[in-house]
């Protein structure tokens, strides 16, 4: 605009621009005209049109289906750009993560062998085989991953926090403590990592984190992922100092966040906490619906002469439930219970893609 002659240009603006990264990311997107905002992936449909065999733009394009949740269009187009360029681990690697998003397990362990031996060198893509190998179950491969992805971009909370995971789910505690404190240095809002941490071994009254957690709690009410994963460790703070009660009503307050925004919080999705463990906690809890309240069996302790205990059973026994239906669980990972593999198979047909991931 600066250095334009035409009108047109220089003060109508009529113009669309966007930079995109190595990684075929969106950087930045012009606003003034509002009309060609979506002009960027027709230019690019345009530009296969002219180029029909150039793989790199289907992948551009299958990436940006991708983040626009077409799962469908999204594996056509890697599995076009992976023919016109088999030696490219990209188109590869992101069609196993669609498949094991999807419990598609067979085809997602296919695809990431095929896309191993290529070599990848992007720390996105490297992290991507991480992801796909933790929910094939395959933790000792994943951490290997984690761990290079890590060392290439030392500046990402979220592969700080994914290296910790994997760290503990190969039984290494210290290692994984290390790695969720370098995720909350680099990024103080990652609130999940301050879960992780609390979760990683009893608090004490001597080695606890309520200092740091209960001041941004405070200020918590209008955020919903930040209300729950920071109630969670409060909670569990207070539950494993023998304080039940106030575990509890910590729980209460982060619940009535959740409750008056009426909505699940956006689970990172590049993360290992997926957001389909969240739903399948969820489906869990409705399917058990049918059960006795938690306040009668609180009652019926307090008849039997156990008034004492029957508060805090209560308390317990509702920290209980809304850890099961208010954050994601992996599985096998420490302060994530309750594994799902297995469990949920997507339909035979290839419809599957079109799902949520």
């Amino acid at each position: 605009r600066r250095t334009a002659i035409s009108p047109n240009i220089k003060e109508r603006r009529d113009y669309s621009c966007a930079l995109f990264d190595r990684q075929h990311r969106v950087i930045a997107m012009g606003d003034h005209m509002p009309v060609h905002l979506g002009a960027m992936p027709l230019s690019v449909q345009a530009a296969i049109a002219r180029v029909p065999n150039c793989a790199e733009a289907y992948y551009l394009l299958g990436r940006m289906a991708l983040g626009a949740e077409a799962k469908s269009q999204a594996v056509d187009l890697f599995q076009k750009a992976h023919q016109l360029a088999p030696s490219d681990s990209k188109p590869l690697i992101w069609l196993a993560s669609i498949y094991s998003m999807a419990f598609r397990h067979d085809q997602a362990r296919e695809a990431i062998e095929r896309a191993i031996p290529l070599n990848p060198r992007e720390a996105e893509d490297i992290h991507e085989i991480g992801l796909v190998l933790s929910r094939l179950m395959e933790d000792h491969r994943a951490l290997e991953f984690y761990e290079r992805a890590a060392l290439l971009a030392p500046r990402s909370a979220h592969y700080a926090y994914n290296l910790g995971f994997s760290r503990q789910a190969n039984g290494d505690a210290s290692g994984a403590e290390r790695a969720f404190r370098r995720s909350v240095a680099l990024n103080p809002k990652f609130y999940q990592a301050y879960l992780s941490l609390v979760e990683l071994k009893t608090q004490t009254r001597e080695d606890n984190l309520l200092s740091v957690l209960e001041p941004l709690f405070a200020n918590a009410s209008d955020d919903i992922e930040r209300a729950l994963f920071l109630g969670h460790a409060i909670a569990k703070t207070h539950e494993d100092l023998g304080d039940p009660v106030t575990a509890m009503a910590v729980l209460e307050r982060a619940k009535a966040v959740r409750d008056i925004h009426g909505r699940k919080p956006e689970i990172l999705k590049n993360s290992i906490y997926l957001t389909e463990r969240f739903e399948v906690a969820q489906a869990r809890r409705r399917q058990t619906a049918h059960r006795r309240p938690y306040g009668n069996i609180a009652l019926d302790i307090g008849k039997q002469g156990c008034q004492h205990l029957a508060r805090p059973v209560l308390g317990l026994l509702q920290i209980l439930d809304l850890q099961l239906h208010s954050r994601a669980s992996f599985g096998r990972r420490g302060d994530l219970h309750g594994t799902t593999h297995g469990q949920l198979q997507g339909p035979p047909s290839s419809d599957f893609i079109a799902g949520r991931s």
